[in-house]
This record gives C-alpha cells, sequence and structure tokens, in this order.
C-alpha cells in the first residue's frame, strides 16, 4: 500500500498542487497593478500613474532615512508584462468629509496629438498623467478642480469664481480599473506664510 501511495498517489498530488501553484501565481504577477511613479506641478498639477510590469522575483523598494536614499529600487528577476489596466477613472474627495468633488481627466498622445479624457486603458509598461488642479497666474492663492478647455489640449477651462478653492485642504484621490482594483491616495494644498501654495503627499510636492 505504502508503495502504491508514493509511486502514484504523491506525484498526482505533486502535480496538482504544482498547477495550481503555477495558476496562481501567473495570475498573481500578471494582473494589472497601477502606481505614482512621478508627481508634476506648475499652472496645474498632475501624478504620473504606471501599469509598471511585475516580476518573477525579488523587488526591494527604495530606502529613505531622514531625507536621505539609502539604495535604489532593486529588482531580481526576470520582468512579467501585466495585464491592460482597463477603464481607468479617477475621483478627487474632499478628505475631511468623503465628499466627491469631481472627476478626474487623463493626458495621454494618440497619434502625436494630446487627448484629455475622464477614461483611459493602461497597457503594460505604459503611463499617463492624471490631471489634479490647476490656478491662474494672476489668482496665486486660489486654485480648483481641474478640467480641460477641450478634449485636444491640456489648457484647464477657467471655472466660475465661486467654484475655487482657497486656503489649505486635503483630497484624497481614488483611482478605480479593471473591476475592484483600485489605487487611493491623499494630496494636500498648503497655504504658506506669506499666502503662496504649495503640494504635499507621500509621492513628492513642491509649489504650486
Amino acid at each position: 500500500m505504502s508503495e502504491i501511495f508514493f509511486q502514484v498517489i504523491v506525484p498526482i498530488i505533486t502535480l496538482v498542487v504544482g498547477a495550481w501553484l503555477g495558476a496562481w501565481f501567473t495570475a498573481w504577477s500578471t494582473r494589472p497593478k497601477l502606481k505614482i511613479i512621478s508627481v508634476g506641478m506648475g499652472g496645474a498639477t498632475w501624478v504620473g500613474v504606471s501599469n509598471r510590469p511585475g516580476v518573477a522575483g525579488i523587488t526591494l523598494n527604495e530606502t529613505i532615512v531622514f531625507g536621505k536614499r539609502i539604495h535604489p529600487r532593486i529588482v531580481l528577476g526576470p520582468s512579467v508584462d501585466r495585464a491592460t489596466a482597463n477603464e481607468c477613472r479617477a475621483i478627487i474627495y474632499d478628505k475631511s468629509d468623503d465628499h466627491p468633488f469631481a472627476n478626474l481627466y487623463w493626458r495621454t498622445t494618440v497619434d502625436g496629438q494630446t487627448r484629455m479624457t475622464p477614461i483611459v486603458n493602461i497597457k503594460s509598461a505604459e503611463s499617463c498623467d492624471l490631471m489634479l488642479l490647476a490656478r491662474q497666474s494672476d489668482e496665486p492663492t486660489k486654485y480648483f478642480i481641474y478640467k480641460p478647455k477641450r478634449d485636444d489640449t491640456s489648457e484647464p477651462g477657467i471655472p466660475a469664481g465661486h467654484v475655487k478653492l482657497s486656503g489649505t485642504r486635503t483630497f484624497t484621490v481614488r483611482i478605480s480599473y479593471s473591476d475592484h482594483s483600485k489605487l487611493e491616495f491623499d494630496y494636500t494644498v498648503r497655504e504658506e506664510y506669506g499666502g503662496t501654495l504649495s503640494i504635499q503627499s507621500k509621492y513628492g510636492g513642491g509649489g504650486f
């Protein structure tokens, strides 16, 4: 009986478990996963969002201690293409009461031309800019949720005065994609002494 177990049953169990683990790893490593890769600001602010390829190995994120980078991001193992992150949508909320302000727009390039759209598909290793806030140069202490003037330009449309915001405020940005996948982060506008504005987030910041 023991001979049959080791010669027949164990190989079958090993085959089944190996197939299950292989299928699970393939599904896990190829699922879409959006990450923030950059922060931009000026007359408008945005974040770069990438569907970064997976890794069939070990990934060590960069280590920063007291603002000093100890080592960069380290990837050990071959990269694995991820599935496309479909129907990426983003909404910006007031963090204090979770009130939704507006749907956000993505800045993409199609055939060399700028396109602004509320929904995008991001393929593996590709990225798009998610536009967040904007302000006018002649109103340095006021800002507003970014909305394009037209769908073929990144120039922001200027809203009515009562829609504009001022002062320090923290927002929550929620990106949904590929059914139930999500990426969420906080984004703070801070009014500094002298009336200037700055941006703060865990991905970076600076003058607005």
